[in-house]
Order: structure tokens, then sequence, then C-alpha cells
């Protein structure tokens, strides 16, 4: 299996990425991504934009509060 990371700043700049407007729509189709894992700050509503923008399975390391965003849910910050 290999790793491939990619950081984002913003949920709409993923989702973008993977709808085709850059190198995440790219990876998925041509190179073969059979699944993305998620950051624990994406939350519930940025894994679901996600989801829905691609093919393939989407999962997300799951914090209800996430330690690295001061103890706040992804879904209230971005």
């Amino acid at each position: 299996m290999d790793l491939y990371a990619q950081s984002a700043s913003a949920f709409g700049r993923r989702e973008e990425l993977c709808r085709g407007r850059g190198r995440g729509k790219e990876l998925v189709e041509k190179e073969g991504i059979g699944a993305i894992e998620l950051c624990g700050g994406f939350g519930n509503a940025g894994t679901a934009r996600i989801a829905a923008a691609v093919k393939v399975p989407v999962g997300a390391v799951r914090f209800d509060i996430h330690p690295g965003l001061g103890n706040a849910s992804g879904d209230t910050l971005f």
C-alpha cells in the first residue's frame, strides 16, 4: 500500500480538488487511489462534502472535539 498525503487550508479548497479542479480527482481516477482518509478536523460536514465529490470510500479519524483545533469541531470552524 502506498500513502499519498495532501494538505488543505479549507474544506472548499479540498472539495474543489476532488471535484476535478486540481490534482485530487486526477489521483483518484488516473493513479488508482482506492480510498481517502481525512483528518478528524474535517468534522462530519466536511467529510460528507469530500465523500460527495469522489467515487471512492471516504473515512476519517474521528474526534468529537479536536485537540489540535482548540477542542472544537471542524464543523464549527470551516
